[in-house]
């Protein structure tokens, strides 16, 4: 049967994920490291959500199977056997469930004798034309499969967006811990040096108590840091799907800054989030199509045939042995039946204006995503050069308050500065290591999220795979 896909996966770019699962419930172990390109395409594989969707549009792909079934005859085979009596009585009554049909002429009295019954037949049953109604179900049933791919589009989006996010944070995390463990080596190598000298006399005790003070205060910092790291590593977990698993990431492509841009000009309608909307808001759009064809007449062509048989004569009169057991009596019949319900206008007519009402709530929200995501783009933008000009200007800083700390190291070795100002320069020295690191990992992060806004990773995934690594700045 042909399939209406409609929407093309945003993410397939990202290579093959989805073409290899493992069973429901099972999960194949992480590398020994992550970088940022694997972590997003093993979410992607493993995470609950995305499973979750691609089941969600395998149903909703059955559902428009199960339309087009309606065009198919309706073929019923039945099989009966009975020991029934043969008392009769006219007159006429309603259908009901405790009473059961029975044929023959009332014979004015009543026996609990009884005999074999048996029947057996084929009805085949197709209704020809519809005025459209088939077809509006199979569109209805399309249009919700088009929402369901278009929601794994946007749960694949997400989840990689949620990774991506997590792992630049983790990132971040750790070149802060980075920076105030090189801070803590520097007091304390610093500390020793002054408690020398106070040792010697050449400095007074106060010196000593103040460097001792400036390397607690950085084992604080340290273990502070410490605990944000393992914090944002547990949460990059829980979004791979790896929740309370030890993992390993590594990736020196995010050391430097990203050696190129992605494409501004995306149309917001062709966004996920947008696709799903529109496709959420033409579901009962379709359904009032369908609506529309429903009050009319209903045709049905038959065809049956069928065979009784029966232990009893037309005067009520038994038969032996295995009279009735076979269905010897047959009949055929073809037929066309109408039937209208001329009562369900009103049903249907407000049934009508509910998709109605829907449709244009859906629209609404749809014009409102759109305008979201347009501010959400020109937000993202200027994040993105914002962070780029704070990166260019990061190393000046950075390069400034290294020298500030060598001068005044060279100044307290000569008895020219104090001990306020070494710990001042080397509180520069860590702020601007920070400050650095998280410029460089700002640049991706803003890139990141500006991709996402424009509903497309695929550039932002080949920057993070070709962009080369920095060099050795030791």
């Amino acid at each position: 049967m042909k399939k209406s896909w409609g929407i093309g996966c945003a993410l397939l770019c990202m290579g093959a994920l989805l073409t290899t699962r493992t069973e429901a419930g099972t999960q194949s172990p992480p590398p020994d490291f992550l970088t940022l390109s694997q972590a997003i395409d093993y979410a992607l594989e493993h995470y609950p959500s995305v499973q979750e969707s691609l089941a969600k549009h395998k149903e909703a792909q059955s559902g428009i199977d199960l339309a087009e079934t309606n065009y198919l005859p309706r073929v019923e085979i039945g099989v009966q056997g009975t020991r029934s009596t043969f008392n009769n009585v006219s007159g006429m009554f309603f259908p009901n469930s405790f009473l059961q049909p029975i044929s023959g002429p009332d014979l004015g009295r009543n026996s609990y004798s009884s005999s074999w019954g048996s029947a057996a037949g084929v009805l085949l049953a197709w209704e020809p034309f519809d005025f459209g109604l088939r077809s509006a179900q199979v569109s209805t049933a399309q249009t919700m499969e088009r929402h369901s791919q278009a929601f794994i589009t946007l749960t694949q989006l997400e989840v990689a967006l949620a990774v991506g996010d997590a792992y630049i944070d983790v990132m971040m995390a750790q070149a802060s811990r980075q920076a105030l463990q090189s801070n803590l080596d520097r007091r304390v190598i610093f500390a020793k040096t002054v408690d020398v000298l106070v040792r010697n006399q050449l400095r007074a005790g106060v010196d000593g108590s103040r460097a001792q003070a400036e390397t607690a205060v950085a084992q604080t910092h340290l273990l502070e840091a410490e605990q944000v790291e393992r914090s944002r590593m547990a949460t990059l977990s829980q979004v791979l799907g790896l929740a309370g698993t030890q993992i390993s990431i590594k990736d020196p492509i995010l050391s430097s800054s990203p050696q190129g841009s992605v494409s501004d000009k995306k149309d917001p309608a062709q966004h996920p989030l947008a696709l799903v909307q529109k496709a959420a808001a033409d579901i009962p759009k379709k359904r009032e199509e369908a609506l529309a064809s429903t009050w009319a007449p209903k045709f049905n062509l038959q065809s049956a045939f069928f065979g009784r048989g029966s232990g009893w004569d037309n005067q009520g009169t038994r038969g032996g042995g295995g009279d009735g057991l076979l269905p010897d009596v047959p009949n055929w019949s073809v037929g066309l039946t109408a039937t209208f319900s001329l009562m369900e206008f009103s049903t249907i007519r407000a049934q009508k204006q509910q998709e109605h009402y829907r449709n244009l709530a859906e629209m609404a929200r749809y014009d409102r995503v759109i305008q979201e995501l347009t501010a959400q783009q020109v937000k993202a933008h200027s994040l993105m050069e914002s962070t780029k000009r704070i990166a260019e200007n990061t190393p000046i800083q950075l390069q400034a308050a290294r020298l500030t700390e060598s001068q005044a190291a060279a100044q307290f070795k000569a008895g020219l500065a104090t001990v306020v100002d070494v710990a001042e320069a080397q509180r520069l020295v860590v702020q601007a290591e920070v400050d650095d690191a998280r410029a460089r990992l700002g640049v991706w992060k803003a890139l990141l999220a500006f991709s996402g806004v424009q509903g497309e990773l695929s550039e932002f995934l080949r920057l993070a795979r070709s962009s080369p690594s920095p060099p050795d700045s030791k």
